[in-house]
Parts: structure tokens; C-alpha cells; sequence
């Protein structure tokens, strides 16, 4: 889904990238130029906060399925634009919404599972702020990880003693994620649990998937320090209550791919769990 280059669609110039897939179904939805993107009111307002701004929609596909969607709108004040330190991201200047939809494009080019981005689109404005908006798929079926450990297995009390092989599973396979996202040269920043979504189509098989992609970037230096990072958000986002430590060092091990941890992977476990820790010292025990 190549989104270069796109199409200047209205006076204001706008531009505006559409997956042709979608193109019928967004024109039914009156979404046919940047300016509609940037001023519709269907659907449900999810979330509104300052200069930000996220709606579902549903879409009437070809064969009259309806899929949900996605609205996420940016404004960025010149004020607020941001400066860029050497060594980030090479896509670091893109508006909010295109580099989401970017991010999207190139996972999917790396063969790791992640959202799937039906439009983006991007205006400068004339005081050197930017609006832009990204539009994506919603993954029918599947649920935040923080969620789905709550609903799907038991906590440690109830648990006892007894080790469950799904959660084992489930854990393996959200490692591995990690370990393909990082391999391939990418950081989250927002690494926690609630970015992972999961579905389980059969019992104990499961399909995991990355979400909010906006801060994603991708890195050919000083990775280090954004690695820990991402893998101290998420082991501090997974509950104590249902995730033990110990299963917290088979997580790592997994994503080491060691059974035996050497100096340099336990000095790079305990980096981690020391940002686990100082994440709960600022924000308390992850509920």
C-alpha cells in the first residue's frame, strides 16, 4: 500500500492518501476529500482532548458487510512543532496521521501483524502548523491484552501452584512479537499492554496484534536505551496479580531466545525489570 505520492484533493491542499480497497466505501460514507476527513460527525466521538480527536465509524464494504473505523484527527500548532534529535526516526517529519499510517505500511512490509490503515492525509497550515488524520480498520474479534489476561485466565491466588499452558502460550507469542518489532528495528514508546490486541479463534491458539503506531520509529542507532524502554512499559502494564515474576523471566527469555541467560542478557533482564520498577516508584502498581 504505497503511500507516496498523494493526491492534492481540495483548494486548501490537503492531501490525501486512500486504500483502493476502501475507495467505494469511503466515497458511500461521503469521505471523498481531505476537507470530509477533517469535518465529519458520523459515527460515535471516542475520545476528544486538546489538538486531538478519535471517532469509530462503520463502513458499508462492496458486498454489504459493514466494517468498523477508526478516525484519528491532529491538529499541530507550529507552536508545537517538534524538534528532532539526531539518530531518530528517519520519518520523524511526517504529520501525526501519515506517520501512523507509514508506521502501518511498514510492519506490514516486515511481516509483523499490526493494525491496517484504510486512509491518512495531511494539511500545512498557513501558520506553519500542521492538520492531519488517519483512518484504520478495526479489529473485530480482538481485545487489549491488560483485558484479556482479566477476562481469559486466573490470578495467581487462584491459580495456585499450577502452571497454565495457554497463558504460557500467550506470553511465548507476545514475546516473540516484541522480538520480530525490535529485530526489525523499530521502538514503540507505548509499549504497555493496552497496544497489544489479542484474539483467540480457537481455545489456546491465539493472534496478537500491534496498535497505535503513531510514536513508532525506526532506528539505526542508540536503540539500546528505546528497547528497554518499550519491554520495562510492558512488563509494568501486565498485573501483578495474574503475571509472576517468574513468568516475567520467561517472557525475556523467550525474547532473548536463551533458556540461559548469559551476562549480557542478564545485565539486559535487569535493566528491564529495573525500568519495570521505576515505573512503579513514579506511578504506582499497575492495576
Amino acid at each position: 500500500m504505497p503511500l507516496e505520492p498523494c493526491q492534492v484533493v481540495d483548494a486548501a491542499g490537503g492531501q490525501l492518501w486512500v486504500d483502493p480497497q476502501f475507495a467505494a466505501a469511503l466515497n458511500r460514507a461521503g469521505l471523498a476529500t481531505f476537507a470530509d476527513y477533517l469535518t465529519t460527525e458520523q459515527g460515535s466521538l471516542f475520545r476528544k482532548i486538546a489538538n486531538r480527536e478519535s471517532r469509530r465509524l462503520e463502513l458499508v464494504l462492496d458486498d454489504g458487510r459493514r466494517v468498523g473505523a477508526w478516525l484519528k484527527r491532529h491538529r499541530c500548532p507550529a507552536s508545537a512543532w517538534r524538534w528532532w534529535p539526531f539518530g531518530r526516526d528517519e520519518q520523524a517529519d511526517a504529520s501525526d496521521g501519515r506517520r501512523e499510517a507509514l508506521n502501518a505500511e511498514r510492519l506490514a512490509a516486515a511481516g509483523i501483524a499490526a493494525l491496517r490503515a484504510i486512509a491518512c492525509g495531511e494539511r500545512q497550515l498557513p501558520d506553519g502548523g500542521c492538520e492531519s488524520f488517519v483512518l484504520t480498520e478495526e479489529l473485530t474479534g480482538y481485545t487489549q491484552l491488560d483485558h484479556f489476561l482479566d477476562q481469559r485466565f486466573a490470578t495467581l491466588t487462584e491459580r495456585g501452584t499450577r502452571r497454565d499452558a495457554d497463558l504460557d502460550r500467550l506470553l511465548d507469542q507476545v514475546a516473540d512479537l516484541a522480538r520480530r518489532f525490535h529485530q526489525a528495528g523499530f521502538n514503540h514508546r507505548d509499549f504497555y499492554c493496552c497496544h497489544f490486541f489479542v484474539a483467540e479463534p480457537t481455545p489456546g491458539q491465539f493472534d496478537v496484534t500491534l496498535i497505535d503506531l503513531q510514536r513508532v520509529e525506526h532506528r539505526t542507532r542508540g536503540r539500546r536505551r528505546w528497547l528497554l524502554k518499550d519491554l520495562g512499559q510492558l512488563s509494568y502494564s501486565a498485573a501483578r496479580e495474574r503475571i509472576s515474576n517468574t513468568q516475567r523471566l520467561r517472557f525475556l527469555r523467550r525474547y532473548l531466545q536463551s533458556d540461559k541467560l548469559g551476562v549480557a542478557q542478564q545485565r539486559f533482564a535487569r535493566l528491564v525489570l529495573l525500568k519495570h520498577a521505576q515505573l512503579e516508584n513514579r506511578h504506582g502498581v499497575h492495576a
